[in-house]
């Protein structure tokens, strides 16, 4: 995964301290506990659950955010124009407003604007307005945050063509530390929220937290958490269930405890994904990338059996959607182009459907055709329908480049963020009574067994069998069966790095050195080269 831009550290918009980082919390009566609070820091926001309502449905349009990156050094050498304007709007200096001008007409009115939930300058560090990747932290990271430890699905995703900064905003940079995304902040942020509940003597949680990593390329999914042996054996589908919502099926579920180890598994698939990209001849632009963190967060009552709060968090890094010719490629990368942008095409129509249906357009019922919304055209849009039409708080970051040769992308990913702005999700409260999820797992595979059993449709049904035994052991498990799990992994994880010559020490043997040689290894911001490199 490549970060895009890196914008160095400088003056930035900021949000005045008066204003609470809090989330829009939904009324309700509650089975939690009362007074149990959550939150770290001094900037953190305070989260009460007590007024949280069981089940509670929040029907909230699609968050939609835009954001320009810095003209690079290349467009800078070819004297590019910049293009888009977001003017500050109040105290906050935060703007809401995109002006897109054509390079190639001056007048006025060929000036287009749109308008966002909110629109983040960064293409140029010495402006007031200026929002650095802190500033989005604050903006959205906390309360995708709260949302999570309250049992509210996440989705945040992000689109442009390639080289617009759409992973630098998603994952970022660790050197230096200020150009980290929001992936790694807002997993860090919920570790250090759950450290403190543990360390809280009047809070009751208990948390299992398991993360997936995957990429959608060519129309297949593979797990950048696997080793290829495994991969080969396994073959990845979408399927969805009523009470989990969509999953991919066989996909490899590590359990975490804390940051650093999210941050190992994130590496991994990383290095994992630089390796299979020198072999299909793909860079991370050419592949839909999405990482999943999910949290149980089972809470004792003083009445009553526990309640156990499920949710997860989906971070989704989408492939450059630029033109085919823009990218001038051809042969082999041709038709991988055409895969790639089939599945966004199916996610336009999608995005159109359901702008539609949710602009209240009423079909007689012979036309109901027409209200039909391809989700399973493409895995992708599978894979996403909870965040874009189900149960999940969605997030979008439409990444735009502001040079004057990619006026056409820029206009398409401004349109497309538009048509997301109508498009609204169900999110509702994972909340079961403890041990309920299980029961309904349990019984749903014993039905399944006795249709295997007698014949109907063997096939089909032993693989639907397969997947929600799967559901019940990864849900069944407990903290100690959890963390002897996560040692296995773990272990797996070092010997393949090993076997693959990823680390260090595999680097320095590799061209004749021994660890008492004095050496260089890179550090770079680019994910796939940082640590690749040796001197």
């Amino acid at each position: 995964m490549q970060s895009e831009f890196t914008p160095p550290a400088s003056p930035r918009a900021s949000l005045p301290p008066s204003e609470p980082r809090s989330l829009r919390t939904p009324l309700g009566p509650s089975n939690l506990p009362p007074e149990q609070v959550i939150g770290h820091g001094p900037s953190a926001p305070h989260l009460s659950l007590s007024s949280v309502g069981v089940g509670t449905v929040t029907g909230d349009s699609i968050k939609v955010c835009v954001r320009v990156r810095p003209i690079s050094k290349y467009e800078q050498d070819d004297s590019e124009k910049m293009i888009v304007r977001m003017p500050p709007e109040g105290p906050t200096k935060l703007s809401k407003t995109v002006i897109l001008m054509n390079p190639n007409d001056s007048s006025s009115g060929a000036a287009k604007s749109f308008s966002f939930d909110r629109a983040y300058w960064s293409a140029k560090p010495s402006d007031a307005h200026f929002v650095s990747q802190e500033t989005l932290m604050e903006d959205l990271g906390y309360e995708l945050r709260n949302n999570a430890l309250e049992g509210y699905n996440n989705c945040l995703f992000a689109y442009g063509q390639t080289g617009s900064g759409k992973t630098f905003s998603v994952l970022g940079s660790e050197t230096p530390p200020e150009n980290r995304g929001l992936l790694p902040r807002i997993i860090e942020d919920i570790f250090k929220t759950i450290a403190e509940l543990k360390d809280d003597p009047n809070d009751s949680s208990t948390f299992i937290t398991s993360v997936q990593y995957l990429e959608i390329y060519n129309e297949q999914i593979r797990d950048l958490l696997a080793s290829e042996e495994s991969e080969s054996k396994t073959k990845l589908e979408v399927r969805s269930h009523p009470k989990v919502g969509t999953y991919v099926a066989g996909v490899k579920d590590v359990p975490v405890f804390e940051w650093q180890d999210v941050k190992g598994w994130l590496d991994f698939g990383v290095q994992s994904r630089a390796v299979a990209s020198t072999v299909m001849n793909a860079t991370s632009s050419r592949s839909h990338c999405i990482f999943t963190l999910e949290i149980l967060r089972t809470v004792t009552r003083p009445k009553g059996p526990p309640v156990t709060l499920r949710s997860k968090v989906n971070l989704v890094d989408l492939a450059g959607s630029e033109r085919q010719k823009k990218t001038q490629a051809t042969g082999s990368r041709l038709k991988e182009g055409g895969a790639i942008n089939q599945s966004l095409s199916t996610l336009a129509l999608v995005i159109s459907k359901l702008a539609d249906t949710k602009a209240g357009e009423k079909k007689k019922a012979k036309d109901r055709t027409a209200d039909f919304v391809p989700f399973r055209s493409s895995k992708l849009t599978f894979l996403l329908m909870d965040s874009l039409n189900g149960n999940s708080k969605t997030v979008m970051i439409a990444a735009l480049s502001p040079a004057g040769s990619n006026y056409d992308e820029t206009l398409s990913t401004l349109m497309f963020a538009q048509s997301v702005k109508a498009v609204k999700t169900n999110a509702r409260k994972n909340e079961n009574v403890e041990d309920s999820l299980i029961s309904d797992l349990e019984a749903e595979c014993e039905r399944l067994r006795q249709m295997v059993q007698s014949g109907a449709g063997a096939n089909e049904q032993q693989q639907e069998l397969a997947a929600i035994e799967e559901l019940a052991r990864k849900y069944g498990r407990d903290f100690e069966s959890q963390l002897q799990l996560a040692n296995q992994l773990k272990d797996q994880r070092e010997s393949l790095l090993e076997d693959a010559g990823l680390t260090s020490m595999e680097m320095s043997e590799s061209v004749g050195l021994d660890s008492s040689t004095p050496q260089l290894l890179n550090v770079c911001y680019d994910p796939e080269l940082n640590g690749c490199l040796i001197y």
